[in-house]
């Protein structure tokens, strides 16, 4: 089933920190990234919903990218993978 996912920056995106939006259909998540804010949302059921959100402490989100089964997420000071 097709789908639209929108990803606004929010108020606390600085110059040089855009947004990014990673989907990994087999698992039914989406991860999306905007400033300071990773959120992860996941697929149940045709409804889609906020699985879980993580607040980088200082810069910002520069992109999601999917390595096997791993899904990693740069930012300007940490590292995440899932």
């Amino acid at each position: 089933m097709p789908f639209a996912l929108s990803v606004t920056p929010a108020a606390e995106v600085s110059a040089g920190f855009g947004a990014d939006a990673l989907l990994v259909p087999e698992t039914g998540r989406v991860f999306a990234g905007a400033g300071t804010r990773l959120i992860c949302y996941c697929r149940d059921d045709g409804r889609w919903w906020r699985q879980w959100e993580h607040d980088l402490e200082a810069g910002g989100v520069w992109a999601l990218a999917r390595h096997g089964e791993m899904i990693v997420m740069g930012a300007e000071l940490e590292l995440g993978a899932w």
